[in-house]
């Protein structure tokens, strides 16, 4: 299991579309200094989001955390 980390101060209306639009059924989460979104299943879904908040969101540090589930 996946989730996508947003480092932000806020998640703004823009981000959140790109996120609806990509990921409609994922929460988004206070984690500390900024967001996470998940979890994913698939590390191509996340990967997915990853580049459209790259691409569409250049100045927030977005990266994949792997979660090791037991």
């Amino acid at each position: 299991r996946y989730i996508l980390l947003l480092e932000c101060k806020a998640i703004t209306e823009p981000m959140r579309a790109t996120i609806s639009a990509v990921a409609p059924d994922k929460r988004i989460s206070r984690r500390g200094a900024g967001f996470a979104i998940g979890t994913f299943t698939s590390r191509g879904d996340v990967e997915k989001l990853q580049k459209a908040m790259t691409e569409n969101h250049p100045n927030v540090k977005v990266s994949i955390i792997e979660l090791n589930i037991q």
